[in-house]
């Protein structure tokens, strides 16, 4: 029996002396010189996630309630955690711009690689222009959409493909034959699934559009 469960039954039995007796002399917890039931949080009286250091004695959610009041400081790490996948953010930046109806879209961080994309959908007529914008804070692109994207995203993880193998791909990511494009990184630079067949080259797969 637990701790709290102990002191419950105190109360209910306290207008039942004789079972009251009876309970005590076999339900009470025993006492106890070391364990986890001896380290209870000060203020709540909570077992787990004690903190003992400085003479504390009390549980770490205690501790994150009252640390500023008992003269603990909060410090971060002085940094923003950077973007895993800028292209991916990229993308689904455009692809909710589209959903919303809106024309323009603004792209940050920037890198040569989102600008090489862009390009390519540019040229196919899936997007309008962009502008890069200097800005103090870093560089962002001010992209034009014409409202003919219905999906794009990034390739995760990026497939090593031989040129003959790119038909299943195009089967996995795109809705039909002729409908929309890959991007894949080759040892040319970036490019569509239709320019590496034509080039009988293979590389990586990046991002689709349809």
């Amino acid at each position: 029996m637990t701790y709290s469960n102990h002191n419950k039954a105190f109360k209910q039995l306290k207008i039942k002396p004789a079972k009251l007796k009876k309970f005590v002399k076999h339900n009470q917890p025993k006492e106890r010189s070391c364990g986890v039931a001896l380290k209870r949080c000060k203020r709540c009286e909570r077992i787990r996630g004690h903190i003992g250091k400085y003479g504390l004695g009390i549980c770490r959610q205690c501790f994150r309630e009252i640390a500023t009041e008992i003269g603990f400081k909060k410090y971060g790490w002085g940094f923003k955690m950077s973007l895993n996948d800028p292209l991916s953010n990229a993308l689904s930046k455009i692809l909710n711009a589209e959903k919303a109806g809106k024309k323009n879209c603004v792209i940050k961080p920037v890198s040569n690689t989102i600008k090489k994309v862009l390009d390519i959908m540019n040229t196919l007529g899936y997007v309008g222009g962009y502008e890069e914008i200097n800005d103090v804070k870093g560089n962002y692109i001010k992209l034009s959409l014409l409202g003919n994207v219905n999906k794009c995203g990034s390739i995760k993880p990026n497939y090593a493909v031989k040129s003959e193998n790119l038909v299943k791909y195009e089967k996995r990511y795109l809705l039909s034959q002729g409908f929309g494009f890959i991007i894949i990184s080759t040892n040319q630079g970036l490019m569509t699934q239709e320019e590496a067949k034509s080039k009988n080259i293979g590389g990586k797969l990046i991002a689709y559009c349809y």
